[in-house]
């Protein structure tokens, strides 16, 4: 009986330092490898087929029918926004806003002797030596007087624009990329005569 028991706490033992070693077992090794990282320029390439053209234009149209009397630039040239490119003939214009500035200098001429005439029948008419019938002569007198000055104004600035008409400029700043018609040639109204472009953008398509 003794012996068992000596057998049984033998086996006991070993498999408590069996356990105490196992343990203590360090990990197996994990395999790493260095890189060493240097600086360096990755570049790509996709080469592509199309159309490159500018992303901004505008094309410079007639608003007059009347002939080419003069071309400023040239193909290539950059102008800025509001340059004059060029100039259509309008001495029939020129005419137009020489009237109207005749007529309004009269006009105005009639007004202010009119209101002048009001200002007096006023005074009178407050004294007493003006009838009502005559201040209102003056007043309607003053009143038309007036308005046909306004009306002379308004058509001066009408001439002025239409003379303004027949000068071609650049809607934007870019490159004369295109003209479409030759000196002396007689430019029918809403016909491109000039074609702009902005070469610092561009678009492919």
């Amino acid at each position: 009986m003794k012996t068992v028991l000596y057998g049984i706490c033998l086996l006991s033992v070993v498999n408590l330092s069996c356990s105490r070693g196992a343990g203590k077992r360090e990990p197996a090794p994990v395999p790493v490898r260095v890189f060493v990282v240097h600086p360096d320029t990755l570049s790509r390439y996709l080469y592509l087929t199309g159309t490159l053209e500018a992303a901004r234009e505008a094309l410079v149209y007639a608003r007059v029918s009347e002939r080419l009397k003069e071309i400023r630039v040239k193909l290539g040239q950059r102008v800025r926004a509001g340059e004059l490119l060029g100039r259509q003939e309008g001495g029939v214009f020129w005419q137009g806003v020489q009237q109207a500035r005749a007529a309004l200098q009269a006009a105005e001429t009639q007004f202010q002797l009119a209101e002048e005439e009001y200002r007096r029948s006023q005074r009178l008419f407050k004294q007493g030596a003006l009838t009502r019938r005559q201040y209102d002569e003056s007043s309607a007198h003053y009143q038309q007087a007036r308005a046909a000055w306004q009306q002379a104004q308004a058509a001066l600035h009408q001439a002025e624009e239409q003379f303004r008409n027949t000068e071609l400029r650049a809607p934007i700043g870019g490159v004369v990329a295109s003209i479409y018609f030759e000196l002396n040639d007689l430019v029918p109204a809403g016909q491109p005569v000039f074609r702009l472009v902005n070469p610092g953008l561009m678009k492919a398509w």
